[in-house]
């Protein structure tokens, strides 16, 4: 039986794994080149760092990041080591298309009438595209990387919407680069712009961020900070709203990362992938005044927001408060896991990502 030394916080692990491999749990900032010394596989979520120097000298042949992003691996280092890897693209873009409406409902009541832009218009800011498009939502992308798309506009335009909600990558080279993309433009936005960041931190420069909100009234939804998990509890405290890096956290999201993870696994080590998602089951809402109020029913960003700034009532280290927050982060589910007996809003939620 194979090997795998897996973070902790990977779930359904059970489900997938338990039946072909011995599975070792660790917390996942914590894992050391001697934890993988005769493991066959690491999985991994966006906290832990692989690198050539957590590999080097181990018997790893497949690492799996069970998530959306990749900035966390250093792709060169495991190709030039001969060692394979996979994560999970777009397995909770619904997730933070949800994070990012709920966000808006939240902050902007009329948010159905303004003029949206999107930052990175990849596998999650592309579906916030069409969810925002079926909505009758005016919105706009930027993303150099793409062409012969009708939302695409140029950065200048996408600055000078109401409401703008960034998904890039985080990169440091490249002709690109997405580290510090918006820095003293900040500055120059319209007043009382509202900003999401549910991407990668490192993309919105704080220093620049705060002197906005001062400035210009700049409102900030953040989920995603520089330094995580030893994030700046002055840019917390300016925050309409701000999140442990949890926008992409609904059961489902989950499920779908730790399952494309799963197939990649057994093509790699030639095994048949018997195993399907598990059924999560289904969730009703109750009837609503509103499409917000039906979106915030599902999700008040409000609560996960309140719980991080409250911070200091439950803990001296916000960095490590701040991971407690993802360890123990309670359920919560897409659009997809509920229906309602207001058929108005339940055709609406589920036209969004068909």
């Amino acid at each position: 039986m194979l090997t795998i030394v897996a973070d902790e916080n990977i779930p359904f692990i059970d489900h997938f794994f338990a039946d072909i491999a011995n599975i070792i749990r660790l917390p996942g900032r914590s894992i050391s080149a001697r934890d993988l010394v005769g493991a066959d596989a690491l999985l991994v979520r966006s906290v832990t760092k692989v690198t050539s120097d957590l590999l080097r000298g181990s018997s790893v042949q497949f690492v799996g990041s069970c998530t959306i992003g990749t900035d966390h691996i250093d792709q060169q280092d495991l190709n030039q080591l001969g060692i394979a890897w996979a994560n999970a693209p777009g397995c909770n873009a619904h997730s933070v298309v949800q994070y990012v409406l709920s966000a808006m409902a939240s902050f902007e009541e009329d948010w159905l009438h303004k003029k949206v832009g999107v930052i990175g218009c990849g596998n999650v800011g592309g579906r916030l595209i069409r969810a925002l498009t079926r909505l009758g939502v005016n919105c706009i992308g930027y993303d150099p990387f793409l062409v012969y798309q009708p939302y695409l506009r140029s950065l200048d335009e996408v600055l000078a919407c109401d409401i703008i909600s960034c998904h890039t990558p985080l990169t440091l080279t490249g002709d690109y680069p997405s580290h510090n993309l918006l820095q003293d433009d900040l500055l120059r936005l319209k007043p009382n712009t509202l900003l999401i960041n549910a991407g990668r931190g490192g993309v919105i420069n704080e220093a620049f961020a705060k002197e906005a909100v001062i400035q210009n009234g700049l409102r900030l939804v953040l989920d995603v900070w520089s330094h995580e998990p030893a994030i700046d509890p002055e840019l917390l405290a300016m925050t309409c709203a701000g999140t442990p890096h949890i926008a992409g956290y609904s059961l489902e999201g989950k499920a779908r990362g730790t399952y494309a993870v799963y197939q990649a696994f057994c093509a790699h080590f030639g095994w048949e992938a018997k195993k399907t998602l598990p059924d999560l089951g289904m969730l009703t809402v109750e009837p609503a005044k509103s499409f917000n109020d039906c979106l915030l029913q599902i999700y008040p960003i409000g609560s996960d927001s309140q719980q991080l700034k409250n911070w200091r009532e439950h803990s001296s280290d916000l960095g490590s408060y701040f991971d407690q927050l993802r360890k123990h982060y309670p359920v919560r589910r897409d659009y997809s896991a509920y229906t309602t007996t207001d058929s108005q809003w339940s055709s609406t939620l589920v036209e969004l990502f068909d």
